[in-house]
């Protein structure tokens, strides 16, 4: 639902909604036995252990080879002890959206740390004087909400090391890239087919959700392919298990799940819905404060302007309204506290209120709406700043609406005094 002109985003999934499993091999390329183990033991300060390689190195590559290895301990250990800084200390300066992708990794560890936690290195290090590639190997254990220990997990892909001011550090995966228009897709092993159609559609998508959000993103895009649902997981934080087929926050780069049968064309909604998320968080220093159903509605929101409908959506909450089933939009706020049972709403009926806002006020004052809360403004204050009403009143409205026969907005109240 929305404005006439207005663009429309979708399974994204993304943080967040369950999603379905998407089939993909993760492909590195590279040969991962393990040669060198990283925090064996349980002691967080215990020592690296070597073990036999059948590989001849040059007395370079083994210096090298120990330099990283004694970073990762470093790594571990902090790691453990749910040390943000200490980790963060380890991460290469070179890219800032691998840095926000890092540092929103590690604050995590301030309210999960692993029961366990490993890195092995493969056998397969490549070494130049500022660069290393190398095969790594996570393994860890968390523990499940009643304190129990959930089943064990573990990646492996190809990272990168590099030396900065003297000094060896982590850059994350060891990616391939396609270049674009203000775009570059990173990926690994087979994926370069489905990332140059991604490079390819998404100027087209960028440009019919910026229309809808009336603003231009100057900065050029990243997105980062995954081949598998854990190692996406992986990268978002070791706590993360739910489902999912993309994710953003502010400042890092569009991650989309991709499968076997993955197209650029195929990824146009995911791309949208994510995209919709980096317009949010372009609105102002406090946009992801904004309850959860309205990031995720208004990044839903964006999907209609690459053509996806909204019939069942709006058939759907039609339903829901008339047997009273509609949750309440405290229950869908604050993502990590929403109940499973309860997630879906928060893409169903975000959506479809952003859609409702766009119909019955335009898509001018949904945007100022948006705004108003990206400074730091109220759910309620910026209601009545942009749209002249009430949040309680916006609500009634909505349902009021839901339960009428036709789509047409319902008459409008007079305007509520700001706060």
């Amino acid at each position: 639902m929305m404005d006439p002109a207005e663009p429309r985003r979708s399974f994204h999934a993304t943080h967040r909604r369950p999603a379905r499993t998407l089939a993909g091999v993760l492909a590195l390329g590279v040969g991962l036995a393990p040669a060198w183990a990283v925090g064996h033991e349980p002691d967080p300060g215990a020592p690296v252990t070597v073990a036999a390689t059948a590989r001849v190195e040059s007395d370079e590559v083994k210096a090298v080879r120990a330099e990283v290895a004694s970073v990762l301990a470093s790594m571990r250990a902090s790691v453990l002890a749910g040390d943000t800084e200490a980790y963060m200390a380890h991460v290469s300066r070179a890219d800032s959206c691998f840095i926000h992708e890092q540092r929103y990794w590690a604050n995590d560890l301030k309210k999960h740390v692993p029961v366990s936690f490993e890195f092995e290195l493969g056998e397969d290090l490549a070494a130049e004087p500022d660069l290393a590639t190398v095969g790594l190997t996570m393994s860890w254990t968390m523990r499940k909400p009643d304190g129990s220990e959930a089943r064990p997990r573990k990646v492996t892909y190809p990272v990168r090391f590099v030396r900065e001011d003297g000094v060896w550090r982590y850059a994350g995966e060891a990616w391939q890239k396609v270049e674009g228009d203000r775009v570059i897709v990173f990926f690994e092993g087979p994926l370069e087919e489905v990332a140059r159609g991604i490079a390819d559609v998404f100027p087209g998508v960028r440009e019919k959700v910026q229309e809808g959000f009336e603003m231009t993103v100057d900065h050029v895009q990243q997105i980062k392919l995954y081949a598998t649902m854990r190692h996406l997981q992986a990268s978002i934080t070791l706590s993360y298990t739910d489902g999912l087929g993309g994710w953003n926050e502010p400042g890092e780069a569009i991650k989309q799940l991709v499968g076997r049968n993955t197209t650029g064309e195929s990824s146009r909604t995911v791309l949208a819905h994510e995209f919709g998320h980096v317009c949010t968080f372009e609105m102002g220093p406090k946009a992801n404060q904004m309850p959860w159903w309205i990031l995720e509605g208004a990044a839903e929101l964006a999907t209609e302007s690459i053509g996806r409908g909204t019939k069942a959506l709006k058939s759907n909450l039609r339903k829901s309204a008339r047997e009273g089933t509609l949750r309440g939009w405290d229950a869908l706020t604050t993502f990590g506290e929403v109940k499973p049972a309860d997630q879906g709403a928060v893409y169903s009926q975000g959506h479809h209120m952003l859609g409702f806002i766009s119909e019955r006020f335009g898509r001018t004052a949904r945007n100022a709406w948006l705004r108003s809360m990206a400074i730091g403004a109220t759910l309620d204050r910026a209601t009545r700043e942009a749209l002249g009403v009430s949040f309680d009143e916006l609500d009634a409205l909505w349902r009021a609406a839901l339960l009428a026969d036709e789509d047409e907005p319902q008459p409008e109240p007079a305007p509520a005094a700001a706060e």
